[in-house]
């Protein structure tokens, strides 16, 4: 009983849109042609409103002058009159300048035809511009005329529209509609592991030779039957090829990426190294030098820890961590790079709180952003702001349409004045590969790292840009606010 009803709901379904469909084409074919003969009909009365204003010119034109020449108001009553009681003129008057000397009609149809003759009369030799006659013709009467014509053609061809229609919709459904419905029913019974009960129609198997379009898809749906174990088969090979070349994938982006930041830290260490032995002397010391060579190295070990840590599929090693100290060390070790054009400006909040991070990839995420802002602007000059505050974010809080969750964060805020980003590149801003440097100058996976290794830490990192106004970079990341008591001697060392 429910497969009956099922049945019969989807012929109603069918019925109803067939034969909207019909109607509508068929009066679309109607519509079309009824607005090619009132277009024609239309162009033909437009086209006498024009020969009668070309009439007006011809024949009242010169008695007007006339009149107003000798300012005969009578005689130009009377010409005026004449050219108001020709067909669809609603307006007519006589202008110099803004005066008005004689008007006839009224101005109240938004649809018109206008024409402005100016009126000259040739004195001695002179001809001495007198005012203009105004005439506007509307098409209100030929709006009215059309419709009528529309209303006529209309009636007459929806009947026999409706009749044509009903006729081919029963047609339909008798050759073609209820086979579609059972092979619909056929279609939503396959399943995987029950491919053996091939497609059968209640209607006469035609011969080889004259099969019609309906015999051709059900052979088609008994070919799909048989090749569709094969098909899943293949798709099994396809989606584990994908797999292993999306794997390959994030191996290559992140060794890609941590080779950009190690790179920087090799130049970091080679310049120190370099400054020591420029100034080394018998009487100085260079201890000082060495210390940062030393940190740049533990930085770089950390570094092939990280992956090697990945090609065990191991999670980086997270500790109770004061950014403000780490922001504060990597903005000294810049100050020596930034070019002297460039003003920093520091608001670190030496209470923002800790959070539960691994210290090497969180330099990475300051370093990234700040030698992206200096460079940004190396060559007009300009500001670079870095800010770090603890924020605690309400429920539905969105930030440059980025969702951030409720809570409470420290928020690291990173803003230059530089030439700034279109929304294009905003866009694509932490994509793997994508940079705006000429080409030698960055791989473009400096902020895909950045974007990352924020993730990885339950944080969020937002971008704001425009052209000419410079980049903000905000990175929120969950504010530790119980400090493990085992923890606590480690962070205090």
């Amino acid at each position: 009983m429910k497969t009956r009803v099922r049945n019969i709901k989807y012929q109603r379904s069918l019925a109803k849109t067939f034969i909207l469909y019909v109607l509508a084409f068929s009066s679309l074919i109607t519509l079309l042609g009824t607005v090619l003969q009132l277009y024609r009909d239309y162009s033909m009365d437009v086209k006498l409103i024009e020969t009668r204003m070309d009439q007006i010119e011809e024949s009242y034109l010169k008695s007007i002058v006339q009149g107003l020449w000798v300012m005969d108001r009578e005689l130009i009553q009377i010409q005026l009159d004449g050219v108001l009681n020709l067909p669809d003129i609603e307006y007519v008057g006589v202008r110099k300048g803004n005066e008005s000397i004689v008007a006839l009609g009224s101005l109240q149809s938004q649809n018109i035809i206008s024409r402005v003759y100016p009126l000259r009369f040739s004195y001695r030799g002179q001809n001495i511009h007198l005012g203009d006659l105004y005439v506007r013709a509307t098409l209100s009467g030929v709006y009215a005329r059309l419709w009528d014509r529309l209303l006529l053609i209309a009636g007459t061809q929806a009947v026999k529209t409706f009749l044509v229609s009903l006729f081919i919709f029963f047609l339909f459904y008798f050759l073609v509609g209820r086979h579609l419905l059972s092979i619909a029913r056929y279609a939503k019974s396959v399943k995987i592991d029950h491919l053996d009960a091939p497609l059968k129609l209640a209607r006469p198997i035609n011969p080889q030779t004259h099969r019609d379009e309906i015999d051709q898809l059900v052979t088609s749906i008994n070919e799909m039957r048989a090749n569709l174990k094969m098909e899943q088969e293949e798709k099994a090979k396809l989606e584990a090829r994908l797999r292993q070349s999306l794997k390959m994938e994030a191996i290559g982006t992140l060794a890609g990426g941590i080779a950009h930041d190690f790179n920087n830290i090799l130049t970091t260490m080679i310049g120190y190294a370099e400054m020591s032995r420029e100034d080394i002397e018998d009487d100085h010391s260079v201890a000082s030098n060495l210390d940062e060579i030393l940190k740049a190295g533990f930085r770089a070990r950390d570094l092939i820890k990280q992956i090697l840590s990945f090609s065990r599929q191991s999670s980086f090693e997270k500790k109770p961590l004061q950014l403000h100290v780490m922001v504060s060390e990597i903005l000294a070790f810049l100050s020596a790079s930034i070019p002297p054009n460039i003003e920093v400006q520091k608001r670190i909040a030496t209470d923002a709180g800790f959070v539960m991070a691994d210290s090497s990839q969180m330099h990475q995420v300051v370093m990234n952003l700040c030698t992206n802002a200096y460079y940004a602007m190396q060559d007009q000059g300009g500001r670079l702001t870095i800010s770090l505050t603890r924020a605690e974010i309400p429920s539905n809080y969105f930030e440059h349409n980025t969702e951030i969750p409720a809570g409470v964060y420290v928020c690291l805020k990173v803003a230059d004045t530089g030439h700034g980003m279109t929304d294009d590149v905003q866009e694509k801003i932490f994509e793997p590969y994508f940079s705006t440097k000429p080409h030698g100058e960055g791989s473009g996976m400096g902020l895909s790292v950045v974007h990352g290794i924020v993730k990885n830490h339950g944080g969020v990192i937002t971008v704001d840009s425009s052209v000419g106004k410079g980049s903000r970079f905000a990175v929120y990341l969950p504010h530790l606010k119980d400090l493990p008591e085992d923890n606590l001697s480690m962070v205090q060392n």
